[in-house]
């Protein structure tokens, strides 16, 4: 039977070769890597991943309890098995598992031992400010005869047909000459106008530096600052570099971390968690979901035309929705859930004036 096992691996990687537009030469990379092996097994082909909605609350993309999401054995949403409408909050919460699972089928261990296989969507739901929530639970499980053959059906064109347009015109994922994609994305900025002045940060030309915290070469400034976005990323930075971005417990349940109501952390205005303001360690599952909120923040500094008023809000109203980590509903869960909000704390010396 080895003989049909070293046949299936060499379509599978002709497969993936032709699908994914990589070269023999980077097959030959991946084939040095542990869980391909594990992955191009026969085997692997009869099972996909099978994400269930067991407890659902307002789910504004109407999906119900009992409703479900498929993915292929390579953790491709499968699109015939699709509901009429996708929601993105799902899709985010569930790239973390698809990667526990795949970690587990490269070690060779079963999935379904997985310790996290319930996690809610992102939207923390209608009581915490959201729209509604999901509750998913993820299996690993053998596809019914016909979907295998409709898989298979569907992975045949990629035996015979190389796709071009899946490589790209940069497939290294650097930059072939910085001045193609400098001119690319220029956006008819005039750089001597329009680039802000820093103060201690400028030096009479466009560039920043290194011990301001801007680690960046002379030569990728260049190409940096022919971007409005970027110029409004820096301007915003620097505005907001007095003040922190703060994230407040405001909900607790069974969190073995012991995160509880009141507790902050804290980010500066370029995003990066201050590690010396945190008075006990931060558990990664709070940290993974609160950048859905940093975020939103980080887009209000950049855009900010006008000065901040003095209670840290920004002019105009802020979407007022809770970010809960990446724990789900007790007891369905390996762990409990937080809930936390996401403001600009501005120093003390702002507050007096």
């Amino acid at each position: 039977m080895n003989w049909i096992r070293d046949t299936y691996k060499k379509i599978f990687l002709r497969i993936m070769r032709n699908r994914s537009g990589y070269t023999d030469d980077e097959i030959a990379e991946l084939k040095k890597t542990k869980w391909l092996s594990s992955f191009s097994d026969l085997s692997r082909s009869f099972y996909w991943f099978k994400v269930e909605m067991v407890k659902t609350n307002r789910c504004t993309a109407g999906w119900k309890q009992g409703d479900c999401l498929y993915f292929d054995p390579t953790g491709m949403l499968i699109k015939r098995k699709l509901p009429n409408v996708i929601c993105p909050h799902a899709i985010a919460a569930l790239s973390p598992i698809i990667y526990a699972c795949w970690d587990r089928i490269g070690r060779g261990s079963n999935p379904a031992d997985m310790l996290i296989d319930h996690i809610s969507c992102t939207d923390p739901g209608f009581a915490n400010g959201g729209l509604g929530n999901n509750l998913m639970k993820i299996t690993y499980e053998r596809m019914p005869l016909m979907q295998n053959l409709l898989y298979i059906l569907s992975m045949t064109p990629h035996l015979f047909f190389y796709s071009s347009k899946a490589r790209g015109s940069n497939p290294p994922g650097f930059p072939e000459s910085r001045n193609k994609i400098a001119n690319h994305c220029k956006e008819n900025v005039d750089i001597n106008r329009s680039s802000p002045r820093f103060s201690g940060s400028q030096t009479g030309s466009n560039t920043l530096e290194t011990g301001k915290g801007y680690h960046l070469s002379q030569e990728d400034q260049k190409t940096f600052f022919q971007s409005k976005k970027r110029i409004k990323k820096i301007s915003g930075i620097e505005k907001f570099k007095s003040s922190r971005i703060a994230v407040e417990i405001v909900n607790s349940e069974a969190c073995i971390a012991g995160h509880g109501v009141g507790e902050k952390f804290y980010f500066d205005s370029m995003g990066r968690l201050l590690v010396d303001d945190a008075n006990k360690p931060i558990c990664s599952r709070l940290l993974n979901n609160i950048w859905y909120r940093v975020i939103m923040l980080m887009d209000r500094i950049a855009d900010d035309t006008t000065d901040y008023i003095e209670d840290g809000k920004f002019p105009g109203e802020i979407i007022d929705i809770k970010m809960a980590c990446y724990g789900a509903d007790f007891p369905y869960g390996d762990c409990g859930r937080v809930f936390m909000k996401v403001f600009i704390e501005l120093p003390m010396r702002h507050k007096e004036l």
